[in-house]
């Protein structure tokens, strides 16, 4: 339930960041050299998004949301930008109406679809059960492990766990090596 409310409010950021560009082109930010096609791109670009982030299946939500949150997080750069060093030629100042509520707006869209990206891509447990090597001998795995004096590799199921001890030998000096065989044999 909470993910499909972060769909719509996604949703409707996008599609309140749309509208206010759009009514910024209307009441004349269009007559603007290059910021005015911009203005327009994004109220489009917006809307589609928007009922992109509505109409995606759960599954796939995470990829769509990243690309709205890199949209929208976008917008709110160029936004800034303007007020710093100018955009394409045009400075922004924060006296300009709407100026502030994009502010939000952005802020607030970026931020929901950040976290939706990472709800929507959170790794899930799967019901299905591939069972153990014994269990399924045909399951194949490639386990590399990482320890401060060795390197392990692991593949299609000749990987056991041992303790530090064993791994080092009884005496705690050395590495004990296993040979490699051939894929198949034990």
């Amino acid at each position: 339930m909470a993910l499909i409310a972060a769909q719509v409010l996604g949703a409707a950021l996008t599609a309140v960041m749309g509208g206010i560009h759009l009514d910024l082109w209307e009441g004349g930010y269009r007559d603007i050299p290059t910021i005015g096609v911009l203005f327009l791109l994004n109220s489009i670009g917006a809307v589609l998004l928007a009922i992109a982030l509505l109409v995606t299946p759960v599954r796939l939500l995470g990829f769509v949301s990243a690309g709205g949150a890199l949209f929208t997080a976008g917008t709110l750069a160029a936004l800034i930008a303007s007020f710093t060093v100018g955009v394409f030629g045009f400075r922004e100042y924060l006296a300009v109406p709407l100026v502030v509520t994009t502010i939000i707006v952005e802020a607030a869209g970026t931020g929901v679809l950040t976290d939706q990206d990472a709800r929507g891509r959170a790794p899930r447990i799967s019901r299905a059960r591939a069972g153990t090597t014994a269990e399924n001998p045909h399951l194949g795995f490639l386990l590399v492990e990482f320890g401060a004096d060795l390197i392990g590799l692991h593949i299609n199921g000749t990987a056991r766990s041992v303790t530090g001890t064993q791994r080092r030998g009884s005496s705690g000096a050395g590495l004990r090596l296993q040979p490699a065989s051939p894929c198949g044999q034990r």
